[in-house]
């Protein structure tokens, strides 16, 4: 039951990955949410021909660096119809190296990896 809770409270976000980061010369000043949410927003339309606006985004920022060393995005939409265009879209929009997944709770990502 909880896990169903916590899956749900997931169901507008999305994670994004291959995604550069904004460049610094200090490391301790870190990508604002403002400018994720502007990455987001012009990488998507430019590659998948999307009319997506700032305003379809509730919060995004950068994750912890996973695997690849590169730090990840997740984006929480304000609706989820918006977000389920933009999933649909993955394929296009991994031509470009950039990818985009939902986000699961650590136990559906192991079932879903296992399958």
């Amino acid at each position: 039951m909880e896990n169903e809770s916590n899956q749900y409270s997931r169901s507008n976000n999305i994670i994004i990955s291959g995604v550069e980061q904004v460049d610094r010369e200090n490391e301790s000043n870190f990508e604002t949410a403002e400018e994720t949410t502007k990455l987001i927003v012009t990488k998507i339309n430019s590659i998948a021909n999307e009319n997506l606006t700032a305003e379809d985004i509730d919060i995004a920022h950068r994750l912890k660096k996973g695997p690849s060393g590169k730090k990840d995005i997740i984006a929480r939409f304000k609706s989820r119809m918006t977000r389920n265009r933009i999933l649909r879209q993955g394929k296009v929009i991994s031509y470009q190296n950039i990818f985009v997944r939902e986000d699961l709770t650590p136990l559906n990502l192991e079932v879903f990896m296992s399958v």
